[in-house]
C-alpha cells in the first residue's frame, strides 16, 4: 500500500511503480466482490443445469446500507455559529441536487463492495456544487509513512480505450494541489501494447479551500489499516453454499421422480394396453414395482440453512423468519433486542459516515462562502425498524412532563418539522380569533 515522506518523490519511479501496483491489486481485489454483488459466481457444479446461485453477498449489502440510511439524513448546523436557516437549506440542496438518499445509499453500497468510501465535491462552470460518489476501484490513498491516518494526498485512474487519464489531489505545502493527465497505450509492433508510457498533458490548478476536494472514510474499521474492512470477507462461503443448493437440484432431477423396474422378462415382453398406457406382462413370474427415493434431504436442508445462517451472522444481518407474525404483540424494546447485532454495527457505520458527511458538508458550505472551519454540524439518522408509535409517544410524553425533553425534540423524535408546525399552529391561532373577534378588530 502506497505511503510517502515526501511529496517531491510523488512522481519518482520507486512511487509510480507502488501506484502502478496499488491501482492493479485494488482493481483485481475490489472487481472479485463486486462481481458477487452482482452474481457473477464460478459454477458450482460442471453440468450447468443443476447450478443455483444464491446471492448472499448482494442481500448482506443491500440490507445493511438499507438499515444505515432508510432515507436522506438531515444534516443540522450550529445556530450559534452564525448560521442562518438558509445555510441549513442550501446545504440540503446540495445533497438533493447530487442524489439525496440515493447518493446515500450508493455511498454504502460502494463501501460494502470496497471496504472504504471516496466521495469528490465538484464545483461546475456555472457554480454549482455536486457530491459524487467515486468508484473506490479506481482510486488509491497516499498517506504519511509514519502515520496512516494522516492523508498525503489522492490518485484516480480509469480508461477510456486506449487513452489512461490520471488526477492526483496532493497536499503541497498546506494546500491541496489538482493534477490531470493522461497517457496512451497504442498497440505497438505485433499488436503488443506498449506499457507504462510516460504521463503528458499535466494541466495543475489549486484547490482554495483547505479541505481536499476528495474526502474518504472507512466502511468498517480496519484496525491498523488505511483502507477499511468490507461487508463480505466471508464471500467464499456462499460458494460452497452455492455448492450445496446445486447438489439438492442435482439429486432433485434425477431422483425427484420414481423409477419403474421389472424383473423376469426382457423388454420386448412387455405390451402396451390402452388403458392410460397401462403395461402388461404375459409371464406370470414377472414382478414390476416402482423404486423411489427413500430420503426427503432434511439433513441437506439443514446444513444449506446452517450454512446460510452463519454467513448472516458473521456479517451481523438479521433476516426474519417467519414473516412479521414473528414481532406481533412486541414491544419496541423486544424489536431493537431482536436486531442487536444489526443495530451494533449500524453504530459503527454511522460513526464512520458522519465523520465523511460532516467533512463533505463543511467543503459545500466553504464553497458557497460560509465560514464553516470549525463549525459543529451534526448528522441526524432516520430510524431503519418500525415502532409502535403509541408506545413512543408515551415515553416522550413522560420525558416531557420531568423536563427531560423539550417540544423540539420531541416533535423530530415523532418525524415532525418543529418549525413548520409552530408556523402552522400560530396560521390556526390568527384564523380562529379572526372568527371569533371578527376580522375588523384585526385589522391596523
Amino acid at each position: 500500500m502506497p505511503a510517502i515522506d515526501d511529496v517531491n518523490k510523488w512522481d519518482s519511479a520507486e512511487m509510480r511503480k507502488l501506484a502502478d501496483a496499488e491501482i492493479g491489486s485494488r482493481l483485481a481485489e475490489i472487481g472479485k466482490r463486486r462481481g458477487y454483488y452482482e452474481g457473477m459466481f464460478p459454477p458450482p457444479l460442471v453440468d450447468t443445469h443443476d447450478n443455483v446461485v444464491i446471492n448472499l453477498c448482494r442481500q448482506v449489502i443491500d440490507e445493511t446500507a438499507a438499515f444505515l440510511s432508510p432515507n436522506m439524513p438531515s444534516l443540522e448546523l450550529d445556530s450559534d455559529g452564525g448560521v442562518t436557516n438558509s445555510d441549513e437549506a442550501m446545504l440540503s440542496n446540495v445533497w438533493m441536487d447530487s442524489g439525496g438518499a440515493r447518493l446515500v445509499n450508493q455511498m454504502a453500497v460502494g463501501g460494502g463492495i470496497a471496504g472504504h468510501v471516496f466521495v469528490r465535491v465538484v464545483v461546475q462552470p456555472d457554480g454549482r456544487v455536486r457530491v459524487i460518489n467515486l468508484n473506490a476501484q479506481h482510486v488509491i490513498r497516499w498517506w504519511l509513512a509514519s502515520d496512516h491516518l494522516i492523508t498525503m494526498g489522492y490518485e484516480i485512474r480509469w480508461r477510456n480505450g486506449t487513452t489512461e487519464y490520471r488526477t492526483d489531489v496532493i497536499r503541497v505545502e498546506g494546500q491541496w494541489v489538482v493534477r490531470d493527465m493522461y497517457r496512451d497505450h497504442p498497440k505497438g509492433v505485433g499488436g503488443i501494447v506498449v506499457t507504462n508510457p510516460a504521463w503528458i498533458g499535466e494541466v495543475e490548478s489549486v484547490w482554495a479551500y483547505p479541505i481536499a476536494p476528495i474526502v474518504d472514510w472507512q466502511h468498517l474499521p480496519n484496525i491498523g489499516g488505511a483502507y477499511g474492512m468490507d461487508e463480505i470477507p466471508h464471500a467464499n462461503m456462499n460458494l460452497h453454499i452455492n455448492k450445496i443448493a446445486s447438489d439438492i437440484k442435482s439429486i432433485l432431477r434425477y431422483h425427484a421422480y420414481p423409477t419403474t423396474v421389472g424383473t423376469g422378462f426382457s423388454a420386448k415382453d412387455v405390451q402396451e394396453t390402452r388403458i392410460n398406457g397401462f403395461l402388461t406382462v404375459p409371464n406370470a413370474d414377472a414382478k414390476v414395482y416402482n423404486v423411489e427415493m427413500q430420503s426427503d434431504l432434511a439433513s441437506s436442508m439443514m446444513m444449506l440453512d446452517t450454512m446460510r445462517d452463519s454467513f448472516f451472522n458473521l456479517a451481523r444481518v438479521v433476516v426474519v423468519k417467519g414473516g412479521l407474525d414473528t414481532f406481533r404483540g412486541m414491544t419496541n424494546l423486544g424489536i431493537r433486542a431482536a436486531f442487536m447485532p444489526m443495530i451494533a454495527k449500524t453504530a459503527q457505520l454511522r460513526r464512520n459516515y458522519e465523520e465523511g458527511m460532516v467533512a463533505l458538508s463543511r467543503l459545500i458550505l466553504m464553497i458557497k462562502g460560509v465560514d464553516a472551519e470549525d463549525m459543529p454540524i451534526t448528522v441526524v439518522w432516520g430510524e431503519a425498524l418500525p415502532m409502535d408509535q403509541a408506545e413512543e409517544l408515551r415515553l416522550i410524553e413522560k420525558q416531557m412532563v420531568l423536563g427531560l425533553m423539550s417540544q423540539e425534540t420531541a416533535a423530530g423524535r415523532m418525524g415532525l418539522n418543529y418549525d413548520k408546525e409552530m408556523a402552522n399552529k400560530r396560521r390556526e391561532a390568527i384564523i380562529e380569533n379572526e372568527m371569533i373577534n371578527g376580522i375588523g378588530d384585526n385589522v391596523g
